[in-house]
């Protein structure tokens, strides 16, 4: 079993890999360059996470499977086992971050076969042939790289590194949590805003309501003083005084 000293190389090397292959693609597709990183330098770290936990719980079974050596058996177990853990890793490391940071970094929901949004099983089974190449091939060759650097050079690259990310991340999630804090401050605005919109709604009805019946009081007026200088001209009114005195009646109602 590889030591932490080579864990830490493999996290570094597949977090560059891996932002360099999404990055490229997602480039390509989009015809300008994309950072697909969560973080502003050249690393996703999800990648080297997961490729750590593959090759920590691969390399017990790679031993077992192929003690005997290389059999087709035993290659297509692994990359069965391979596809299997990649997928336990795909989902709960999608689980954390929507846990850590209430909202989703990939969704397969569109997907057909997918789990919660957070895995899909033919892409997530992808990682099967990946793993298992990394693990047989791979590996071995980076542990044989990692071996000719010089202890001193390489503990001073990997704290140099850790040191950049460390402040990467703290910078990122500290506009996060600005982000989070203004659109929690733009939602409140909002609703503040519709309250006070319902209010200005509702006062202008009534005032309007109210304008309408002092219409209706000073057409009343002039209707009375008038019917009471031409008597047959009231008797025509207050048929009509007391339709929209119904009216009235019936809108007050609503």
């Amino acid at each position: 079993m590889p030591g932490i000293y080579n864990f830490c190389w493999y996290f570094l090397i597949f977090s560059f890999v891996g932002w360099t292959i999404e990055t490229t693609l997602v480039s390509f597709q989009q015809k300008h360059f994309v950072n697909r990183g969560f973080l502003a330098g050249p690393i996703c770290p999800i990648y080297g996470s997961a490729m750590c936990l593959i090759i920590f719980a691969l390399t017990p079974v790679k031993l077992t499977l192929l003690s005997d050596g290389m059999t087709v058996g035993g290659v297509l177990l692994l990359l069965l086992v391979s596809a299997v853990i990649a997928c336990v890793v795909e989902y709960f490391v999608g689980f954390l971050l929507e846990k850590m940071f209430h909202q989703r970094w990939w969704d397969y929901s569109d997907h057909k076969i997918n789990l919660n949004g957070r895995i899909a099983v033919p892409e997530s089974l992808a990682w099967g042939p990946l793993a298992t190449a990394a693990i047989l091939f791979l590996v071995p060759w980076l542990d044989s790289v990692i071996a000719l650097i010089p202890p001193v050079v390489g503990y001073a690259a990997l704290a140099a590194v850790a040191v950049v990310i460390l402040l990467d991340v703290l910078r990122i999630l500290q506009k996060m949590s600005t982000f989070d804090r203004l659109a929690e401050s733009l939602r409140a605005g909002a609703e503040e805003f519709r309250a006070l919109m319902a209010k200005i709604i509702e006062v202008e009805s009534l005032k309007q309501r109210e304008r309408r019946k002092r219409r209706v009081r000073r057409a009343e007026k002039l209707r009375a003083r008038l019917s009471a200088a031409y008597p047959k001209l009231g008797e025509k009114w207050g048929v009509i005084r007391d339709e929209e005195h119904i009216d009235d009646d019936l809108t007050d109602k609503k």
